[in-house]
């Protein structure tokens, strides 16, 4: 049996992918799979403050610097600094700011990932240091991979929007690069759960989720971001702001590296092509997993309405774990086969056999998680 999403991209997956037809499907998305369908008392959407900055920045793009089967760079390695756990060493980045982010940052769904051959990932080769001919070990007895874009030493007080920015750049980067390239303080090393935390709090702050995820029908976090998305919004793959009449994008600009909600500026023109996010996809926009999104906002809605939870925007998250989708509760059962309870409003069916219904099975949703390179001490 087709699922919903099959039928639906049959109707467009030969049509070119580009601004016009997107719109055009964000239009059908509109009729047919809205995304506040059954959202009453929808907070209002502010109308976007537009700032001017100078000096605008310009992002160079991420250069390899090796061919593949490289297995060693070597490099000129600065020497460490008084207090070097406060402080980064050049990078190609030095120059972010959180005034003016790069575009990457506010893409929806990941490109194609291009450091893969087949099944396998491409090695990241070692650093050495070119001085001395030598592999850099960090004083913990770490070895270092090569990334163009890291610093030798990183500041333990990175921001989450950087990390963000460099794991989206190079999905074979991992935590451990980062600590193994953050000098002990006197307090006691920074953990991953700390810079992990500072990712999440930056992709809340601009409302986009983390492109690292499994094969699994949608969590309930997933919709909390997705039901605050226009269509127009999830056709273009971005969370910025579309101006249509000003034939534009809009981005957040901050004053705090932090990027909280309360230090957003306003937004500045974002500098791009309306299809700047379309390139280098990897299926159809909207994807099988947004969709399923979707339609899981839409029915977890009606089933809190109907059990008597109100008529708010949010009714899915009051949800009792009985009446939820059981991948919600235990994220095990969502690649297992517990079916949960039937609908309460649709007969017979479970939660898992009408997702099925909709987008078909958990394993074809959403991006196989990579495995990890290593399992080296930082």
């Amino acid at each position: 049996m087709s699922s919903f999403y099959d039928t639906w991209r049959a109707n467009y997956e030969s049509q070119p992918v580009d601004t016009y037809w997107q719109c055009q499907r964000a239009q059908r998305l509109m009729n047919q799979h809205p995304v506040n369908s059954r959202q009453v008392n929808v907070p209002t959407r502010p109308q976007p403050t537009v700032i001017q900055l100078q000096n605008r920045v310009t992002y160079p793009p991420y250069q390899l610097n090796y061919h593949n089967g490289t297995m060693v760079v070597s490099s000129l390695q600065p020497p460490p600094v008084p207090n070097q756990h406060e402080h980064f060493s050049p990078h190609t980045y030095s120059m972010f700011t959180e005034r003016d982010l790069p575009l990457e940052l506010f893409r929806i769904e990941p490109p194609r990932d291009r450091f893969k051959v087949g099944n396998d990932d491409i090695p990241v080769p070692m650093l050495y240091d070119s001085s001395t001919n030598t592999q850099v070990v960090t004083n913990r007895g770490a070895s270092l991979r090569y990334f163009s874009f890291l610093p030798r030493y990183i500041a333990q007080n990175v921001s989450g929007a950087l990390l963000e920015y460099w794991f989206r750049l190079d999905y074979r980067l991992e935590m451990n690069d980062i600590l193994m390239r953050i000098e002990t303080p006197p307090n006691g090393r920074v953990t991953a759960n700390t810079l992990n935390m500072r990712r999440n709090r930056f992709r809340a702050a601009i409302n986009v989720n983390s492109w690292m995820d499994c094969r699994t029908f949608p969590p309930q976090h997933d919709l909390d971001v997705v039901r605050r998305y226009t269509e127009y919004q999830i056709c273009l793959n971005t969370c910025l702001e579309v101006d249509l009449p000003g034939n534009m994008f809009l981005k957040p600009s901050f004053n705090d590296v932090l990027c909280t909600p309360a230090s957003r500026m306003g937004y500045i023109d974002a500098g791009c092509a309306s299809d700047a996010f379309l390139s280098r996809r990897v299926t159809n926009i909207p994807t099988r997993r947004m969709i399923g999104i979707m339609s899981l906002l839409q029915k977890t809605q009606d089933l809190a309405i109907f059990l008597g939870h109100g008529n708010g925007w949010d009714n899915y998250s009051r949800l009792a774990a009985n009446d939820a989708p059981p991948w919600w509760n235990d994220r095990r059962q969502g690649v297992g086969q517990a079916q949960g309870r039937p609908i309460a409003f649709l007969s017979d069916w479970t939660w898992r056999q009408w997702m099925v219904s909709e987008v078909g099975s958990d394993m074809q949703v959403g991006i196989a998680k990579r495995a990890r390179t290593r399992g080296w001490r930082v």
